[in-house]
């Protein structure tokens, strides 16, 4: 069972987790992770789930960002939208962290100064 490998990693990092997440994710953690333990990944015996193989997915070992240690790049500078009259704000969730460490202001004021 591919779920007992997150069971074990979220109860030996409980505290870590806690410490680098915010309090609204960690309001619903206990909770959440009850519901893990009983019903496991989805599968296709759930309807919504019908042509995903989840647990395939979390199979593969993509490591972990415990500690929330920020990205060594600042994707504002890798990803532009360039396109003529078109108004765009830029946004970006890498991995599992938003990137909020450049305002969107400041990116305006380099393209139009």
């Amino acid at each position: 069972m591919i779920e007992q490998q997150y069971i074990d990693l979220f109860e030996q990092y409980r505290s870590e987790l806690d410490r680098y997440s915010s309090e609204a994710m960690n309001s619903y953690r206990d909770a959440a992770f009850e519901t893990f333990k009983n019903i496991g990944f989805p599968t296709s015996q759930n309807e919504d789930y019908k042509h995903s193989n989840i647990a395939r997915a979390f199979d593969a070992d993509l490591g972990l960002n415990l500690r929330n240690i920020p990205i060594p790049v600042n994707p504002y500078d890798a990803f532009k939208c360039d396109v003529p009259n078109l108004s765009t704000n830029l946004y970006f969730l890498i991995n599992d962290r938003y990137y909020d460490k450049t305002s969107i202001w400041s990116f305006y004021r380099k393209v139009f100064l």
